[in-house]
């Protein structure tokens, strides 16, 4: 205050007038500020009621504070008796995939763990081979006999496997393990059993 001592009359009149400014100015301010606290409270509670009304109807309070729920207790998982995962196989190549530069700032990216990995398995194409073996029947211009190839030329003199065709005659040659087509041995019982309705035993 000893600076106010040194103020004659008309300088601490204009203090006054200064400071009597200040405080209106400041008046005006703290009311327009009230007014738009008053405005926001409002669209607070405007907004409120509309999350209320989306929500089903709950009030602002029951929006504020969430409902204490008891945390319930996990069961354990059962196990399956069987794993249909697949499991990863023996990779043939192994590529690196890692960000080299921040897309965002360019700095060099370098080092780094692995974080995951995502297997892709490609199967290459197979090309299919289909022969067709034509047998050619000849005749004999001197006795009019007529000769064809053996059937067996078809699978080879070193074929040891399972001979997988229908009932013709000519797969007969073959004396090695032989799979009949089932539908073929269906449609056969089938035509059995309806030309003989009289045996009931035959149907089962």
């Amino acid at each position: 205050m000893s600076g106010l001592d040194e103020l004659t009359r008309e300088e601490l009149q204009a203090l006054v007038v200064k400071l009597y400014e200040t405080v209106r100015l400041q008046q005006a301010e703290i009311a327009k500020l009230k007014a738009t606290v008053e405005s926001q409270a409002d669209r607070i509670r405007e907004l409120e009621e509309e999350v209320a009304r989306l929500r089903g109807g709950w009030s602002s309070a029951q929006l504020c504070v969430r409902p204490s729920v008891p945390k319930k207790e996990k069961a354990p998982r059962k196990k399956r008796k069987h794993c249909f995962a697949r499991t990863t196989l023996p990779a043939t190549q192994v590529v690196l995939r890692a960000v080299d530069q921040r897309p965002d700032c360019g700095r060099n990216l370098v080092g780094g763990h692995e974080k995951w990995r995502h297997q892709v398995i490609e199967l290459p194409q197979i090309r299919v081979k289909v022969t067709d073996h034509v047998f050619v029947e000849r005749r004999c211009g001197v006795c009019r006999k007529k000769f064809t190839p053996d059937p067996s030329v078809v699978l080879g003199k070193e074929f040891d496997g399972a001979l997988v065709a229908d009932f013709y005659g000519a797969y007969n040659f073959y004396e090695g393990i032989k799979q009949r087509f089932w539908v073929h041995l269906a449609r056969d019982l089938r035509a059995l059993v309806e030309k003989n309705p009289d045996l009931p035993k035959l149907a089962q």
